[in-house]
């Protein structure tokens, strides 16, 4: 079995103290109280984990063309070799995703007919389509305000444009009250994204593995999207990501 980290380069676990470049120290907050978290700071925890998930998601694409690769790899090494090469080439020239995605189905019920592994497909495939749906909320959901008086990891967020007729009935508007449409995504809710997208690609290189005959590289626990943290604990991750060691005096700055 072999291990990976995500994208978050392991934030996730607590630091103590990590050298920098320059000399400069980053101290993680432990034993003890985070303190007000800021809205700034919210605003920084919430784009770093949206860029995180966003990026993530290249990575359950790349994935998934090997699903496709897989099926189609059949005959002499030259062959496969050609044959992969030339359904790379042609899987990555689709820009729509959910072409993509039928694209490895077809594949995968044309090579996987009859055997056990198709039904392990269609779960994933559904478990796929969701994670999708995420995922374009994620890149085409335009910020909600900013709200400065409501609760930590719920102050910004994206949210659905146009609201459908029943999301707009669930809206219950208060005189200056900052009311998010129904469906918008916190620092929370993007912190899961990005960990479920990693999740669905550590599934997919599994069951390309499962698919060649080979044994998982991953342990089926990876499968599992971990919980998202909390927003103090995740906002005490930028605080140790973002500090630097006050200056005793003011120094020129000097460009690198």
């Amino acid at each position: 079995m072999r291990h990976v980290a995500d994208l978050s380069g392991g934030l996730h676990q607590p630091l103590k103290s990590f050298p920098c470049i320059g000399g400069i120290f980053v101290f993680e907050l432990l034993g003890g109280g985070l303190g007000v978290i800021h809205v700034n700071e919210e605003q920084i925890a919430f784009y770093f984990e949206l860029g995180l998930a966003v990026t993530q998601w290249s990575d359950v694409e790349y994935e998934l063309c090997g699903v496709a690769a897989v099926c189609a790899s059949k005959g002499s090494v030259e062959a496969m070799r050609e044959r992969v090469a030339d359904l790379v080439a042609g899987f990555f020239s689709i820009e729509n995703f959910r072409s993509k995605l039928q694209y490895a189905d077809t594949m995968a019920h044309r090579h996987l007919h009859g055997t056990p592994l198709l039904p392990q497909w269609t779960s994933l495939h559904a478990r796929i389509e969701q994670s999708a749906t995420v995922r374009n909320h994620l890149v085409h959901w335009p910020r909600v305000a900013v709200d400065l008086d409501g609760r930590p990891g719920r102050r910004i967020g994206i949210g659905p444009r146009a609201l459908k007729p029943a999301q707009v009935g669930k809206i219950k508007r208060k005189p200056n009250k900052f009311t998010p449409p129904t469906g918008s995504l916190f620092l929370r809710d993007v912190a899961a994204a990005r960990r479920e997208f990693f999740a669905v690609a550590r599934a997919l290189e599994n069951f390309q593995n499962r698919i060649a005959g080979f044994p998982a590289p991953f342990e089926e626990s990876v499968e599992r999207a971990m919980h998202a943290p909390q927003s103090a604990q995740l906002v005490r991750q930028i605080r140790a990501t973002i500090a630097v060691r006050p200056r005793s005096s003011p120094a020129k700055f000097e460009p690198q």
